[in-house]
């Protein structure tokens, strides 16, 4: 993601690195705080797939597990908020499991959508 100037790039393992686009320069690298385990999950739970996404004057970025963190858009990191839906797929069945997820957030004015493998959430003022 392109914001001015800076590009926001977060890779599979949850490893965020912002750089200046003009100068070709790393700023800040940071490995978000998405999940005490995030090296211990099962595969297709851990560490990221969705591209970090820009709302106003914030910067999110989901991991695959439904953990978020929130930082302000900027040349220097600043987490602002963390949050976490706790969704389990196919409850009270022999595989239940966390829910994964793997799509980007996606804002429509105050609300956030957040597709699930199983929910979709819309998150926001009613």
């Amino acid at each position: 993601m392109v914001h001015e100037n800076l590009v926001y790039l977060v890779n599979n393992a949850g490893v965020l690195t912002v750089v200046d686009l003009e100068a070709g320069k790393v700023l800040y690298q940071r490995l978000l705080d998405l999940d005490v385990f995030q090296a211990h999950n099962e595969g297709a739970a851990r560490g990221v797939g969705a591209s970090p996404t820009l709302a106003g004057e914030y910067v999110y970025c989901l991991g695959n597990n439904g953990a978020a963190v929130v930082i302000e858009a900027g040349r220097t990191f600043k987490q602002v908020a963390k949050n976490k839906i706790e969704s389990l797929v196919m409850p009270r069945h022999w595989s239940q499991r966390q829910e994964r997820f793997v799509a980007n957030p996606v804002f429509d004015g105050r609300r956030l959508y957040i597709r699930g493998e199983g929910h979709l959430y819309a998150i926001g003022p009613r």
